[in-house]
């Protein structure tokens, strides 16, 4: 083989959305430190990686990790301020309105598409038209429906425009509140709103979530979002990185991991069933409804209970093997909950010491199997977990699951104690 001659490839230019989106995150992970980086890349472009993966789990078992999930907040933050900017430079509003079309289409794909981002900007623009209320949300979602048919296919999707629909029915009602009030209210009633969906994917609810997410809503809102924009605006414009800054975010991750400590486990409540997830929403669509209505309240507060109740302690005992690997977990679940053993924990076997290059992360695997099945059967806690032997694909995930569940007593074999 003979080479007549080498020609040099030289990288083109591109005005790519995605390409330029790739170029900020790698921008903010190159030149700021861990965890401000994190944080940047997160709240202005939608972007977490995997040196994130810790706090993010801490955030999940809070129930506060959507303040990372990009919609209203940060829609409303950077369109407000282009608005206001345009005004002050003497626009009239209709100029505004059409700029605020392609501003938007710039924004969705900075953010990645999400389908949070591109809902509530397509929200937006409806409002500037004088579109609002249900209106604004039905074409919303049949704009949505046209450009994105499979939207609701992700849980991003559906909690996302389920969020929209309560804000769309209930918004007018807390217009008059004071402002602090009114968040509040707002909190509670999404909390409460989007609690049977909550139910349906993830099995658990952190009822301190509502009270995180009225605190740090407030910092992400009003000192995050803002700071580290201008913060990222100055380093483009003119190379000055503030990293002093980072230890604000090392205290921040401090305060969560503490109050993690205080209330790591969250509230597991099961998995309904398709009848019993529609009469939840059925029921505390009423609820929201006549909440002023004393004698209503409390009879519709009572089934809701019930139905709580009833997926929380399955009325019927059973026994479950799970296929976790190499080998199998047997789940003994007595009736109403009332006693729970599980028999092993399964996890990932490794042949060989692996090289640098090879080591990677990766979750357990119970985290995608044995656990959400726990958690849909609304298990809290396990009397007994019983370790055949302590070969890796028998209790590899034991951590993994403690982490998660409650375990009273752990009980195996000397010999297994002994085995190496």
């Amino acid at each position: 083989m003979t080479i007549d001659h080498i020609i040099s490839i030289k990288p083109r230019q591109s005005w790519h959305l995605t390409i330029l989106r790739r170029k900020a995150i790698l921008f903010c992970e190159q030149n700021f430190p861990r965890p401000m980086s994190s944080y940047m890349t997160g709240l202005l472009f939608g972007h977490l990686g995997k040196d994130f993966d810790e706090m993010g789990s801490i955030y999940t078992s809070l129930g506060i990790m959507h303040l990372f999930a990009l919609s209203g907040m940060q829609v409303s933050f950077f369109v407000d301020f282009l608005r206001k900017g345009l005004f002050r430079l003497g626009f009239r509003r209709d100029i505004v309105n059409l700029f605020q079309i392609p501003f938007s289409v710039f924004y969705a794909g900075m953010t990645g598409f999400s389908i949070s981002v591109i809902r509530s900007l397509i929200q937006k623009v409806l409002a500037n038209f004088g579109i609002k209320h249900l209106d604004n949300f039905s074409l919303t979602l049949f704009l949505l429906f046209l450009f994105m048919p499979k939207f609701l296919l992700t849980t991003g999707g559906t909690l996302s425009l389920l969020f929209a629909f309560v804000i769309s029915m209930f918004g007018e009602r807390f217009e008059k509140l004071p402002k602090y009030r009114k968040l509040l209210a707002e909190s509670l009633t999404l909390s409460l709103s989007v609690l049977p969906l909550l139910m349906l994917y993830f099995h658990n609810f952190q009822p301190f979530s509502i009270f995180l997410t009225f605190v740090f809503s407030f910092l992400f809102d009003v000192l995050f979002l803002p700071g580290l924009s201008l913060i990222f605006l100055l380093a483009m414009a003119t190379g000055i990185m503030l990293t002093q800054i980072n230890i604000i975010f090392q205290w921040l991750e401090g305060l969560i991991k503490l109050v993690d400590s205080w209330y790591h486990y969250p509230l597991i409540l099961g998995k309904p069933t398709t009848f019993v997830f529609l009469a939840m929403l059925v029921v505390i669509g009423f609820l929201i409804d006549q909440w002023r209505n004393q004698k209503v309240r409390y009879s519709l507060l009572l089934i809701l209970l019930s139905l709580f109740f009833v997926t929380k302690n399955p009325p019927i005992p059973s026994i479950t093997m799970g296929d976790i690997g190499q080998g199998d977990s047997i789940f003994l679940q007595d009736q109403f909950n009332r006693r729970n053993i599980l028999i092993d924990t399964g996890g990932r076997v490794q042949f060989g010491a692996r090289k640098k290059w090879q080591e990677r992360t990766s979750s357990a695997m119970a985290d995608k199997t044995l656990i959400p099945y726990l958690k849909s059967l609304g298990v809290s806690e396990i009397d007994t977990l019983v370790v055949t032997h302590t070969d890796e694909d028998h209790m590899g995930d034991l951590l993994a699951v403690v982490n998660q569940i409650k375990v009273k007593n752990i009980l195996t074999s000397e010999g297994s104690l002994n085995h190496t």
